[in-house]
């Protein structure tokens, strides 16, 4: 029967995935959330979860059934059929709504609509869905599910078969099967040992099992949310039982090599045994070889790093944080699967390079427990490659999000923490400026100004950075967090002075090297000096462009330092005058739009 239908109108839907992407949760988890609580229809949850119109994914649909060919018939003389007609919002609709009301999707929509949502057509039915499918579509999809592969109809059904074909051979990144652990269909979960496509059990042919009823698999969540779209999904094939007897059995082998392998009438001769220990040194050879990552992917996965690493420096957080989390999810998956040693310590590097991504951003969101969990997992991969330059890394990270979360002590002694594993790159100039910012906080003049000449060494000797944008600490940067330094210090000149250098850096370098995150908090930082020098003009002139952010730009970082700015002003013996009451209004919307109050609501 038709679910009751709540509201979940366009904001409760934004607010509810944005907060869910903060909270670390994958694209299925937000999908099977929208669906619990406002009565979606599954294919109608997965749009939703994107935060996609109809009209949006009728136009990826076109875009995907155009590049794979559909499911058109050719025309006479075997010449290609013309394009099809393109898909509109309002079929998008129908198909959703089915069986109550609106259209039935094909075996070939649904293969293709899954390819759009980055989701398994498994994932795109519900029980209605099965129950209402007649039953030769039943049928192929029941197959299709137990064993992993795209949609195909029957051969009976030959057009939408040409279509679905394409798909097929476009490889997973076109229908993805269905992630490890997730259980079989209804009647085919007993017993099944095949070959496993990331952990499903093939269907020998002529099985006994098959049910031709109904195949419901149970709706699993899975925090293993798709690839970039421009990066194709790597098949992995774990099957942990399946490991294990074979590992077993070549324990047995060898072990019966030792122990005569026969009775005492039928000894092996010399020749039987050495013959035998070679092939099993050669089997074992064999398995220690193989390896579910190449070269090639290791590369991917390194740019993918680099590309969300910079993007961060002039973006909105919340898509990269998407992005970052279906990254570091691939990554995961690999580690789960078999590696050469290099390889899997390259893969850990990787891993807490996303980590420590994800902890900033959700730092920078205001979401400090979040954050913290995020760095722990980033410095226990750190710790299992063995690699300084990453343990570095999160200890900034680390000290970034105790400073901001108010524990300066423990920023102060984290960043110092960070500085014995003499990174290489620009990081030891941020941990010696972590510290020295958050000596300053706590009024410790003299450490403070120490850990500001340890950063001057360490530029002096930092080498190039390796992944860059967040894994890279420019002078902007650096001035940047001179100028608050000298502000807690209570030196005003020299905060101005620092940041008006870190803005006029920005402006004349490199636009993709310009973080606008950095930028706006020297800005801030420049309109405190002018509020402590009571030149309020001033720094009402620097705030203009902090104030005039888009809320999804509006940082908790700013925020704070903002309010901070405030609580100045009304203790200032410009409180009650009107350029002081105007400022404070306009911190007060800023901050009632930000970022981070949104996601609170």
């Amino acid at each position: 029967m038709p679910r009751t239908r709540k509201t979940g109108s366009k904001a409760e839907r934004d607010a509810l995935r944005q907060e869910m992407l903060v909270g670390g949760c994958s694209l299925e988890l937000i999908a099977t959330e929208m669906e619990r609580r406002w009565g979606f229809r599954p294919r109608e949850a997965y749009r939703h979860a994107h935060g996609w119109s109809q009209d949006e994914v009728a136009a990826r649909f076109t875009e995907v059934a155009e590049r794979l060919g559909g499911d058109r018939e050719p025309v006479a003389g075997g010449q290609p059929a013309p394009p099809q007609a393109p898909m509109i919002g309002t079929r998008i609709g129908e198909y959703e709504r089915w069986p109550h009301g609106g259209r039935r999707p094909s075996p070939y929509v649904l293969t293709v609509l899954a390819a759009v949502l980055d989701t398994t057509v498994e994932r795109l039915l519900d029980y209605d869905d099965h129950r209402h499918l007649p039953e030769q579509e039943r049928t192929v999809l029941a197959a299709v599910l137990a064993a992993g592969m795209p949609a195909v109809p029957p051969a009976s059904t030959s057009a939408p078969a040409a279509g679905i074909a394409r798909l097929q051979a476009a490889g997973p990144r076109a229908a993805t099967p269905l992630p490890t652990g997730a259980p079989a269909p209804l009647g085919r979960r007993a017993g099944a040992r095949g070959g496993t496509v990331r952990g499903l059990r093939a269907i020998p042919d002529g099985a006994a099992d098959v049910d031709a009823g109904p195949q419901l698999p149970r709706r699993v969540p899975q925090p293993v949310p798709p690839p970039l779209a421009e990066s194709p999904l790597i098949p992995v094939a774990v099957d942990p039982a399946a490991l294990d007897e074979a590992a077993a059995a070549r324990r047995h082998r060898r072990e019966s090599l030792l122990s005569g392998s026969g009775s005492a009438e039928s000894p092996r001769v010399e020749e039987e045994v050495i013959m035998d220990a070679a092939g099993q040194s050669a089997e074992f050879g064999e398995w220690a070889e193989a390896t579910n990552v190449g070269s090639t992917t290791l590369e991917q996965l390194d740019e993918d790093v680099r590309g969300i690493a910079r993007g961060y420096l002039s973006n909105p957080p919340l898509p990269l944080m998407l992005a970052t989390l279906r990254v570091r999810n691939r990554v995961f998956t690999l580690l789960e699967g078999r590696q050469h040693p290099d390889q899997t310590r390259h893969l850990y590097v990787t891993a807490g390079r996303l980590c420590g991504l994800l902890a900033w951003m959700a730092g920078d969101l205001g979401r400090h427990a979040e954050a913290e969990t995020q760095a722990r997992t980033g410095w226990l991969c750190a710790e299992l490659a063995g690699a300084d330059g990453l343990r570095a890394w999160i200890r900034a990270t680390q000290s970034k999000v105790a400073y901001w979360d108010g524990r300066v002590r423990e920023s102060a002694r984290v960043a110092e923490d960070g500085l014995r594993f003499t990174p290489a790159d620009s990081v030891g100039v941020l941990l010696a400026s972590l510290a020295a910012r958050a000596w300053a906080r706590l009024g410790n003049a003299d450490d403070a100004h120490a850990a500001l000449r340890r950063a001057e060494e360490e530029r002096a000797r930092a080498g190039a950075d390796e992944v860059g944008g967040l894994y890279g600490f420019s002078e902007a940067q650096q001035s940047y967090l001179a100028g608050t330094t000298h502000l807690w210090l209570h030196e005003p000149a020299e905060a101005l002075q620092a940041a008006d250098r870190a803005v006029w850096l920005y402006e004349v370098g490199e636009p993709a090297d310009r973080f606008y995150g950095a930028e706006m908090l020297a800005l801030i930082d420049a309109a405190t000096a002018h509020m402590q020098a009571g030149e309020l003009d001033g720094a009402s002139e620097k705030l203009a462009p902090v104030l005039s952010l888009p809320p999804d730009q509006r940082l908790e970082t700013f925020t704070q330092r903002l309010g901070e700015m405030r609580d100045g002003l009304r203790r200032s013996r410009h409180a009650l005058s009107r350029p002081a009451a105007d400022l404070q209004r306009q911190i007060e919307d800023f901050r009632a739009g930000a970022l981070g109050q949104y996601l609170s609501r």
